[in-house]
């Protein structure tokens, strides 16, 4: 929860000056290939990482449409991964 990292990092004595999500614009995306592939083993498999190449073209396109509106100084509330940038007080 970004709420909980906050608190963590501002109880630790930092300020925050940036937290946002990214991976946010796929976040359905990955969430569908999670659940579609609940009680398989991705590391036997290696499904997750068999993409198209249209398809591979595609999601980068969408991550670099994201990183370009993260930069701009938009903050994505929920993603797969955060990013903070914090500091010391």
């Amino acid at each position: 929860m970004p709420s909980s990292l906050q608190s963590k990092v501002r109880a630790a004595g930092f300020s925050i000056v940036r937290s946002t999500s990214f991976v946010a614009m796929l976040l359905p995306l990955m969430m569908l290939s999670r659940f579609s592939r609940r009680g398989v083993d991705a590391e036997v498999t290696g499904a997750e990482l068999s993409v198209a190449p249209w398809l591979n073209r595609l999601l980068g396109a969408t991550m670099a449409a994201e990183a370009r509106m993260i930069r701009a100084g938009v903050d994505f509330p929920l993603g797969g991964s955060r990013f903070l940038i914090a500091r010391k007080i």
